[in-house]
């Protein structure tokens, strides 16, 4: 995607939106440095929105979706 910075090399970067957009949204996602605080985003969405949450691996050659957090499920991180 063009409009998503790419991070440093060798630096990992997450983005969380709602299940229901087809695509990226560079301007409309949250970021986060590490899966878990992207696990976090996606479960306060999860729950203010009571809708599923896609967590996007980006920073690589093109952005991919790389989870789903769905409504009910219990997300917590180990850290």
């Amino acid at each position: 995607m063009t409009d998503i910075k790419r991070p440093e090399q060798g630096k990992r970067l997450f983005a969380v939106q709602p299940a229901s957009w087809a695509k990226l949204d560079g301007y409309g996602c949250e970021y986060a440095t590490n899966m878990a605080a992207a696990y976090e985003i996606a479960g306060r969405w999860v729950q203010e929105y009571n809708e599923d949450c896609i967590i996007w691996k980006i920073g690589t050659v093109q952005a991919m979706r790389w989870v789903r957090v769905s409504v009910g499920e219990v997300v917590t991180s180990a850290v």
